[in-house]
């Protein structure tokens, strides 16, 4: 199993932290739940529009990592994802995570999701639908989830997770 890092670069982050690339930085981390250390001794830095490619068997670590690095596990010693902490507004615009279980609400359409995202993003729908089309969803906008094959959702979560978000908005 692999999984990919890749640190988001929009112009507009970039032009906010002054023309400076989107980095991660990580020394002597470790990943603790429930008292059960996961990961220890990583030391990681990477600048803007790196690919890092994470191979490993099942259960190495590989989603416990990706999942720290977007705030959903806590993780002890320095770490910044984009010059803020893992989960902070700023880490979160410059990385995205897509898991490769693209989970998907059962009771709206692929349309009707798309736009549901952009309105919680207080954004216009149609450059999301605009981007759904060249990634070759039209054929399933009005669609259920449920009948999405693995590879039709995710592309429907490519299309939400590189579509620029607001620069001040944390998206999930």
């Amino acid at each position: 199993m692999t999984s990919i890092i890749k640190l988001f670069l929009d112009k507009r982050i970039q032009e906010q932290n002054n023309n400076q690339l989107a980095t991660l930085e990580m020394s002597d981390c470790a990943i603790v739940v429930q008292q059960i250390q996961l990961l220890r001794g990583l030391n990681l830095k990477l600048s803007g529009s790196q690919i890092v490619h994470l191979q490993g068997a099942n259960g190495a670590g590989k989603t416990t990592f990706l999942r720290a690095l977007v705030g959903e596990l806590p993780i002890s010693g320095a770490m910044t994802v984009g010059g803020g902490v893992p989960g902070s507004v700023q880490a979160r615009q410059a990385c995205i995570y897509m898991p490769t279980d693209v989970h998907l609400p059962e009771d709206l359409q692929v349309h009707e999701y798309l736009r549901f995202m952009a309105a919680a993003w207080h954004m216009p729908a149609e450059p999301l639908l605009e981007l759904a089309a060249q990634l070759g969803l039209t054929p399933w906008l009005h669609a259920w989830p449920s009948v999405l094959s693995r590879g039709t959702r995710q592309k429907v979560g490519v299309g939400r997770s590189v579509w620029p978000r607001p620069p001040n908005h944390a998206a999930g």
